[in-house]
C-alpha cells in the first residue's frame, strides 16, 4: 500500500510492504535529512534483478504518517519508484492490524488510541492541457516523460554465394521450378461395399472467406492439382489460419471416411526415431514441398475426391490433406 508520510517536514512517498523484513530508505535523503550514518552495518539484500548491498543504516529515524509518529531504523537501499519502504520490522511494532484492500486503508492500535493511514487510489492517465501542465510542474508536482527514439538501423548486406553453394543449388535447380508435373498413380481410396456416392452440402462462410478460397483455387487448377468435376461425390472446404496468419484449405472427408476400409499401415513412433538420433552431433532435416501432392490419385478414385465451393465443383488429382488414409499411405510411400 502506498502513503504519503514525512521526516523531519520532508515529504515522503511510502510503500508499506510485508514481503519485505526490513524498512530501507532512498540514500539521497540522507543529505537532506541530515542523519547519521552508520557504514559498517552492511546487509545482503536479495531483490529481483539480483543480489544488492545496503549502503549503511540510520538509526532513530523520526517518522510520521497522517498524523502517526513514531520512531525507526531504515537500511539505506536505492528503492525504485519510492522514497521508502516500511516492511515487517514497522508491521510487527503495530500489532494487530486491520487492512482494507479495496478500500485502500489498514487501521491499528496504539494504547488506547485507534490509528487509521489511507492509502493512494489507482489514478487513471487523463489529458491535460499545456498551460496545466507548465502550472503543475511549476509548482513542484511530480512529472514522468517517455519518448520513443530509433537507437540502431539495420542495413542487410547480402553476400556472394560460395562457389560450392552455387553448383550445388545448381544441380538441384528443378527442385525450385515453380510449374508441377504431376507424379504417377498411387493413391487409392476403398470404400465398403454397396455405398451409395458421399455427398455433404456446401457449409456457410463468412463474406471475408471469398476472396481467400477463390485465391487458392484458382492457384491450385493453375498448377494442375484439381480439375472441374462432375462427380456425385460431394465434401464441403473450409478455410484455416495457420500459426503464420496465412489461410489453408482443409476439405471436411469425414462423412468419406467414414465409409473407407481403413488401412493400418503403421506409423513410426516418435520415441523410436529419437533413439535413432542417440550418439549423433550434427543433425539434418528434409521438408517436401507439398508432400501429399508427390503421391498421385488412381483414376477410379479421383471422382471420390470432389470437393464443392460457391465456384463450381472441383477434384484432386493429387492425395489431398483429410483422407483417413492419408498418413498411411504417405508413410508407406517414402518408406
Amino acid at each position: 500500500m502506498r502513503l504519503l508520510g514525512s521526516i523531519r517536514k520532508l515529504d515522503l512517498h511510502i510503500f508499506v510492504y510485508c514481503g519485505t523484513t526490513r524498512n530501507f530508505l532512498h540514500p539521497k535523503f540522507t543529505s537532506q535529512l541530515h542523519l547519521p550514518i552508520d557504514s559498517k552495518d552492511i546487509l545482503q539484500i536479495s531483490v529481483a534483478s539480483g543480489l544488492e548491498l545496503t549502503q549503511g543504516t540510520i538509526q532513530e529515524v523520526p517518522m510520521s504518517l497522517q498524523g502517526y509518529s513514531f520512531m525507526t531504523s531504515f537500511h539505506l537501499l536505492s528503492v525504485q519508484g519510492y522514497d521508502a519502504m516500511l516492511g515487517v520490522q514497522w508491521l510487527e511494532s503495530l500489532g494487530v492490524i486491520g487492512w482494507n484492500f479495496k478500500e485502500r486503508f489498514m487501521e491499528f492500535h496504539i494504547g488506547y488510541k485507534q490509528n487509521c493511514l489511507k492509502g493512494f487510489n489507482p489514478s487513471k492517465a487523463q489529458i491535460i492541457q499545456y498551460a496545466i501542465m507548465a502550472k503543475l510542474i511549476g509548482e513542484g508536482g511530480a512529472c514522468f516523460m517517455a519518448q520513443l527514439l530509433l537507437l540502431h538501423t539495420f542495413t542487410f548486406v547480402t553476400t556472394p554465394l560460395l562457389p560450392k553453394l552455387q553448383e550445388l543449388l545448381a544441380q538441384f535447380s528443378a527442385l525450385y521450378d515453380p510449374s508441377y508435373q504431376l507424379p504417377p498413380h498411387n493413391k487409392k481410396i476403398l470404400l465398403i461395399l454397396s455405398v451409395e456416392p458421399i455427398n455433404v452440402r456446401l457449409y456457410w462462410y463468412p463474406h471475408f472467406h471469398k476472396a481467400e478460397k477463390e485465391k487458392l483455387i484458382t492457384k491450385m487448377f493453375t498448377t494442375g492439382v484439381i480439375r472441374r468435376s462432375s462427380s456425385p461425390f460431394s465434401s464441403p472446404m473450409l478455410l484455416v489460419k495457420k500459426v503464420d496468419g496465412v489461410w489453408h484449405y482443409c476439405i471436411d472427408y469425414c462423412t468419406l471416411n467414414a465409409f473407407t476400409i481403413k488401412d493400418h499401415f503403421p506409423i513410426p513412433i516418435i520415441y523410436e526415431l529419437l533413439n535413432e538420433l542417440h550418439g549423433s552431433v550434427i543433425f539434418t532435416k528434409l521438408d517436401l514441398r507439398s508432400g501429399y501432392y508427390q503421391i498421385r490419385m488412381r483414376d477410379d478414385d479421383i471422382p471420390k475426391t470432389m470437393f464443392c465451393t460457391r465456384n463450381g465443383h472441383f477434384e484432386f488429382l493429387v492425395m489431398p490433406l483429410g483422407l483417413t488414409n492419408a498418413p498411411s499411405t504417405f508413410t508407406h510411400f517414402f518408406l
